[in-house]
């Protein structure tokens, strides 16, 4: 082929416009220069034909081992679009205006009711462009808070190693923020404990946000942009101020892997939640709230107050014909949607009706690798994989 045949070839076969015949004759160069090795040990034997093959590098022809070449190598024929692999888009609006990679249970190797926990999940999650991840705290019997799925056989490990392993690998894929999604059910001692952990391992690095007086101060010129937090992990949560009630009706026990809805919502109300201690509360840049209606938060919520739905709420709001107002909530606030308490396999429900009502925050298991995880790492390949996009 000549220039001007691969040039037609990219652009009619492609789709990849943006070619020109200096481009095209560049790419001609790169594969020949590539298959230079192939072209001299068949020299030796073609005779006529070696010297032909000489006259057509000469001329810029690109032969069928070339082309070959072209298209089964990732480097010159990916299915995105070479500018994909950079961050190309404008990282200076709110981060309400984002899809942010999102993990559930981030520390779980397996299913939800019997598989390890695991540190190194949260390493691979982050090397794999995730930018919230789930931290299941629970008090530990010795005074250090432990991760792990409560009321299961799933194994334990402890808050500050995941907490230094975050601070390891938060900024080696993206510079752009790390969102800690806090599910709380420490006493108040063990609470403080976090938040001394937090400060000593995250504050010292320079990784916390800034604040003076309050995190509500700080964010009452409204929320930030990921250009402004870059560096920075922002620490999910609820706040001294806010009642003891769980996110969207208890989440927590909402992702119970065996009791049924009714159940898990009267043992919402018999159980008693502990309070949330001043010291954590501090550290709190996105206050988890309770959901009550769409005219509500409206009228009171702040922009950087969120709320949590499970898959299922989900569902009932599309099915409500709700879709719309919930677009509406995502232009300004924050929500994050998890999978259901019934998927103790680890599965996956697809995530694209979350991301068409605008929702931010769409938490999948990274540890299955089914075709909802396909779509989301085909998603957040997009701007130089550092799992925040437009």
């Amino acid at each position: 082929w000549s220039v001007q045949d691969l040039l037609r070839f990219l652009h009619n076969a492609q789709q990849e416009r943006y070619y020109t015949e200096g481009t095209a004759a560049e790419l001609i160069r790169k594969l020949r220069s590539m298959t230079a090795t192939f072209h001299e040990s068949t020299e030796g034997a073609e005779g006529d034909e070696a010297e032909e093959e000489r006259r057509q590098r000469a001329n810029l022809y690109l032969g069928l081992y070339d082309f070959y070449s072209f298209m089964s190598n990732a480097l010159f024929n990916d299915v995105f679009h070479p500018m994909m692999r950079h961050v190309y888009q404008d990282m200076t609006q709110p981060l309400t205006h984002y899809y942010i990679a999102s993990s559930h249970n981030t520390y779980l190797t397996g299913d939800q009711l019997k598989s390890d926990s695991d540190v190194n999940m949260y390493i691979r999650a982050l090397h794999n462009g995730c930018r919230c991840v789930e931290l299941d705290c629970w008090d530990g019997e010795s005074g250090e808070p432990l991760i792990y799925h409560g009321r299961t056989l799933t194994s334990r490990i402890t808050f500050r190693e995941v907490i230094e392993a975050i601070r390891d690998h938060a900024f080696v894929v993206s510079q752009y923020p790390v969102i800690l999604s806090l599910e709380n059910h420490c006493g108040l001692e063990q609470q403080r404990k976090m938040a001394e952990i937090l400060h000593e391992v995250l504050g010292s690095a320079g990784m916390l946000p800034a604040i003076t007086g309050s995190a509500m101060e700080m964010h009452l010129t409204g929320i930030e942009s990921p250009e402004e937090l870059r560096g920075k992990i922002l620490i999910k949560g609820k706040t001294v101020n806010f009642d003891d009630a769980d996110e969207d009706s208890g989440e927590e026990d909402d992702e119970g892997p065996s009791r049924p809805d009714g159940a898990s919502k009267a043992k919402a109300k018999r159980t008693s939640k502990p309070k949330v201690a001043r010291e954590l509360s501090e550290l709190v840049s996105l206050k988890a709230v309770k959901f009550e209606s769409f005219e509500r938060c409206e009228e009171l919520r702040l922009e950087w107050e969120m709320s949590s739905f499970s898959e299922n709420k989900l569902a009932r709001m599309m099915k409500k014909k709700e879709a719309g107002a919930f677009v509406k909530y995502n232009k300004k606030h924050m929500s994050r949607i998890y999978p259901a308490g019934s998927r103790i396999d680890s599965s996956n429900y697809p995530p694209m009706d979350a991301w068409v009502c605008g929702s931010q925050i769409v938490a999948l298991n990274y540890q299955k690798p089914d075709e909802p995880m396909w779509c989301n790492d085909g998603k957040f390949a997009d701007n130089g994989g550092g799992g925040e996009v437009l």
